[in-house]
């Protein structure tokens, strides 16, 4: 059985959301501000795409990027997206397009969008150098505003609704963000005894052991990160030449976390660069865990991971040995 929560409906049927402007839309634009165009633009799994392309009062042309998703999934989705993006923005307002709004259609039912500057991009891998101080200087920016471990909304990875409600630990969040994860795992995949022996013991001992330590030995604080950031989450501005992010699926976990730290070294290997960039993420995202256990901190990660992109997609079955490999360590 699939859950409900992974029944996010694409915009690929019905009318067309970009055959003209809605109304909404038009209304969060600058005053004065007048639409020219909206075409097609890039390609997403779980929404439409535009862009928007306007002149203001001046006479001077803007272009915006224009998502947009189907029902209250979409809505919510498009929500996490804004209030995830503007945190972003006002922390490194040069790695980010600048988020505009979001909101719903008018002319079309139960139809979302989520608008932002639009940026020129090249699709290829940012400069490692400039990607990790820029990220760096993101995890230092943006503190969490209660001291607690979440985000005040609902952000979506994909399709799937992040467990974002605050804690005040870092073992905490993780253990429910895990268990809202494996929940989605057993409506996708059905279930697994084996698997769910394996977990038992993941929220009794394993998580515990490697997560309880940075609370009571160590002094870290909740700050944002990214929360989806792979290489296709990340280009080069054709511009300014410097690395730029988005689809941003926002919380506040815990220091230089290691999910972060994992996926940025995830992006250096897809741009092959090897062991010399592996001390420059050092220097820019050092490890917070305790050293004694940051190998298996990273498998306790990777359980996270494994986990995601089958709840996505129901049909991936040939990566459950993956999971549970990770899990057993």
């Amino acid at each position: 059985m699939v859950s409900s929560a992974l029944s996010v409906p694409t915009p690929r049927k019905g009318p067309n959301p970009f055959a003209t402007v809605d109304p909404n839309v038009l209304e969060k634009l600058p005053p004065g501000s007048r639409a020219v165009d909206v075409t097609p633009h890039g390609a997403s799994f779980w929404t439409q795409t535009a862009k928007l392309t306007t002149t203001l009062a001046d006479g001077s042309e803007q272009a915006y990027f224009l998502k947009v998703a189907l029902g209250e999934h979409g809505m919510r989705m498009m929500n996490g997206e804004f209030e995830s993006m503007t945190v972003l923005y006002t922390a490194v307002p040069d790695f980010v397009p600048k988020p505009y709004a979001w909101g719903s259609y008018k002319d079309i039912p139960d139809t979302h969008f989520f608008m932002c500057a639009f940026r020129d991009m090249v699709e290829e891998l940012p400069e490692i150098e400039a990607f990790t101080s820029s990220l760096a200087r993101l995890h230092k920016s943006a503190v969490s505003p209660n001291g607690k471990y979440g985000f005040p909304v609902t952000t979506y990875m994909g399709p799937l609704p992040q467990d974002n409600r605050w804690c005040d630990t870092w073992e905490e969040y993780f253990a429910q963000g895990m268990r809202r994860m494996l929940e989605l795992e057993r409506d996708a995949q059905g279930p697994s005894e084996e698997l769910d022996e394996l977990v038992a013991k993941l929220y009794d001992k394993v998580i515990p052991r490697l997560l309880r330590p940075l609370t009571t030995l160590r002094s870290i604080e909740p700050v944002v990160i990214h929360g989806d950031l792979w290489y296709g989450n990340c280009c080069t501005d054709i511009v300014t030449g410097q690395p730029i992010v988005f689809d941003a699926v926002e919380k506040y976990p815990g220091g230089y976390d290691e999910w972060e730290r994992q996926n940025a070294n995830r992006i250096a290997q897809a741009a092959n660069a090897g062991r010399a960039h592996a001390s420059e993420l050092a220097i820019h995202l050092p490890i917070s865990t305790v050293d004694v256990d940051h190998d298996m901190a990273v498998h306790t990660d990777h359980v996270n991971r494994a986990d995601t992109p089958k709840s996505m997609n129901p049909l991936i079955v040939e990566m459950d040995e993956d999971l549970a490999e990770s899990t057993r360590r």
